[in-house]
């Protein structure tokens, strides 16, 4: 901070005029700094006109240089002439007026001598310690020359003597400490200019990173007010002019993939968890969009228990491409899903029938067992051709949920007695337990719980073999809890929080010794997701599973829905509209190819689950 040359034995400028004049000029409060200098100018000068027994010489050279005093802070602190780039015009002017006030004006223990003080302000300031010892030694030659030449002249007294020697004594103790507190102001100001050099470093550094970023970042207030961004941003939002300063929502307008405007307040979070989301849509015209992908998270300033929202980081990235390439991944697979359906369904019904007549054949033992196999794998194709269809349809969103009353117990009861068969060929037993307190009707989407129940009782089928598989439900809140209960492999803790995941199968041998596609319990959660559901597995390895789902009784609904289809009729000549059961559309069921013998087989990863069936009319019947 301080560059130090000796010259003429004298210490050079430590802090050049440019380096303190523009601080000074806006720190400081000139009328302030003007009126304490005016005082202190108009005190001397009337102190000395007033006093008795002033020869005149002296009171008009106390004028004189309080006139001369008062000139050179108008000139310092307006800067005329340029007055502060030249320090050493001023410090010379100050030691005259100190000189000449205290050895011919002033009294031999006046307390105006402490104006001596401005000399070593100003020393010290520009030429730091030795500048202040420069202002000391001046100071203590004027007071012992005047001292003896009092002592020489007049005679002093011992009480004279004293508060001479008092007043230089007291003024080297001031000025010193004043150093030593000039010292410390001088370490905390270098190591504050250290610290804004390396946070100026490190906010080049940021900036820099943030340029070079591909993803659009911006960083917003608490007040939603944008402060920093980067290239991306001005990319992403087709503008060139500076966003600083400005609210989010003032020049980009967003919507979600329903056209609802999304405004600032909708992506901020509401807590300490960040928000992602995928469904926003940058509209640029009205034919021009981009979709994106949003990723809102709190700024906070500490980790204590109070903490204070410093503001937002939301990151954007342009999605289109992926978008459309999911969209045409899910039209494919519906595509290839749907015309696969007819020929799989033939080949099926074909090995069936040649089963069935094989079976009926003595010594057909080895034809009946290829037949057996080439059916089952139909089966397994078809079960899977209809999870890529629900799994299409669900990705789509085309999914609705259609209400309608039925009794959870005998939904059980239809799922028990498909799948006994298959259980049995196990060696296994399946049952079913109904709380008393389940109602004997509720109103929710039966298909959709039947195929999520069919998942969940297909797999524990498949990774189970012994015991007891058990199909359960029970009141809870406004709804019911349906669980499946197994007595198979498991699944570990890790896995446990991905099964739900897309196409995830665990590394387990005993999972991957069967067929699966990864997609039944991803289906499991798009279902629950329309039926405002809620699932969960508890598991243990070797000891068994149990999944459960929560379904909220929407009876409200339903009478609402009823009611409001009822209006029409009531009210215009038209044609009543059709039952709600006969109104299903999108709705996935239990697959064709399903049967009590052989369950069906899309199964999902590590434990005891099945992916879902995709929907049919039809309940599931016998194939053999």
């Amino acid at each position: 901070m301080y560059n130090k040359f000796k010259h003429k034995g004298v210490n050079r400028l430590i802090r050049s005029p440019e380096e303190l004049s523009s601080p000074i000029k806006s720190a400081v409060d000139r009328r302030a700094v003007v009126f304490s200098h005016l005082l202190l100018a108009f005190t001397v000068t009337l102190h000395t006109w007033l006093a008795p027994n002033v020869p005149a010489y002296q009171k008009y050279t106390a004028l004189g240089l309080g006139i001369g005093f008062v000139c050179l802070i108008l000139f310092r602190f307006f800067d005329f002439a340029r007055v502060n780039n030249r320090p050493k015009t001023y410090l010379v002017f100050y030691a005259i007026v100190i000189f000449i006030g205290i050895a011919l004006i002033s009294d031999p223990a006046t307390p105006y001598a402490l104006g001596a003080f401005m000399m070593v302000f100003w020393m010290n300031l520009y030429y730091g310690s030795k500048g202040v010892m420069y202002a000391i030694g001046f100071f203590a030659f004027i007071t012992i020359s005047k001292y003896f030449y009092l002592q020489s002249t007049i005679g002093l007294s011992y009480a004279d003597k004293l508060n001479i020697i008092a007043t230089l004594l007291v003024f080297i103790a001031i000025s010193s400490l004043f150093v030593n507190i000039q010292k410390v102001f001088d370490w905390d100001r270098a190591r504050l200019k250290e610290t804004i050099r390396e946070s100026a470093v490190e906010q080049k550094r940021l900036r820099a990173l943030i340029n070079n970023m591909t993803e659009s970042v911006l960083v917003l207030d608490k007040e939603g007010i944008i402060r920093l961004y980067n290239a991306a941003a001005l990319a992403l939002f087709n503008t060139n002019n500076s966003l600083s300063d400005k609210p989010l929502d003032g020049f980009i307008k967003l919507e979600d993939e329903k056209g609802s405007i999304i405004t600032t307040a909708d992506l901020l979070p509401k807590n300490t968890r960040p928000i992602v989301r995928t469904d926003v849509v940058l509209r640029y015209s009205k034919d021009d969009a981009a979709s994106l992908s949003i990723i809102s998270t709190p700024i906070r300033s500490t980790f204590g228990q109070e903490r204070d929202e410093e503001g937002y980081v939301i990151t954007m990235r342009d999605i289109t491409r992926e978008k459309s390439l999911e969209e045409e991944r899910d039209e494919f697979i519906s595509v290839i899903s749907h015309e696969l359906r007819t020929p799989v369904t033939v080949a099926e019904a074909g090995v069936s029938n040649a089963l069935l007549l094989a079976k009926k054949i003595q010594g057909s033992e080895k034809l009946t067992k290829s037949l057996q196999t080439a059916h089952d794998q139909s089966v397994f194709l078809a079960n899977m051709l209809n999870d890529l269809t629900t799994f299409a349809r669900a990705e789509k969103g085309t999914l609705e949920l259609n209400l309608e009353s039925f009794d959870p117990r005998e939904m059980l009861s239809n799922l028990c007695n498909d799948y006994v068969t298959a259980v049995r060929a196990k060696g296994m037993n399946i049952i079913t337990s109904a709380d008393p307190s389940t109602p004997l009707l509720m109103a929710s989407n039966r298909l959709y719980i039947r195929e999520i129940l069919q998942n969940f009782l297909t797999n524990a089928i498949k990774y189970s073999d012994k015991g007891t598989i058990t199909l359960s439900a029970r009141a809870k809140d406004k709804g019911v809890l349906y669980s499946v209960t197994d007595q198979g492999i498991g699944i570990s803790v890790s896995d446990q929080k991905k099964v739900f995941e897309k196409f995830f199968r665990t590394e387990d041998y005993r999972t991957r010794s069967t067929n699966g596609t990864g997609l039944g319990l991803y289906i499991v959660k798009k279902l629950a997701k329309i039926l405002d559901a809620s699932f969960e597995v508890q598991s243990e390895v070797g000891k068994g599973s149990t999944f459960s789902i929560y379904v909220p009784d929407k009876a409200d609904a339903l009478a609402a829905k009823k009611a409001a289809e009822a209006v029409p009729v009531a009210t215009t000549h038209v044609s009543s509209p059709a039952p709600v059961a006969a109104s299903t559309v999108q709705t996935p069921a239990p697959s064709a190819a399903a049967t009590p013998q052989q369950p069906p087989a899309a199964a999902l990863s590590p434990a005891p689950t099945q992916a879902p069936s995709p929907p049919t009319p039809a309940a599931p019947t016998q194939t053999q």
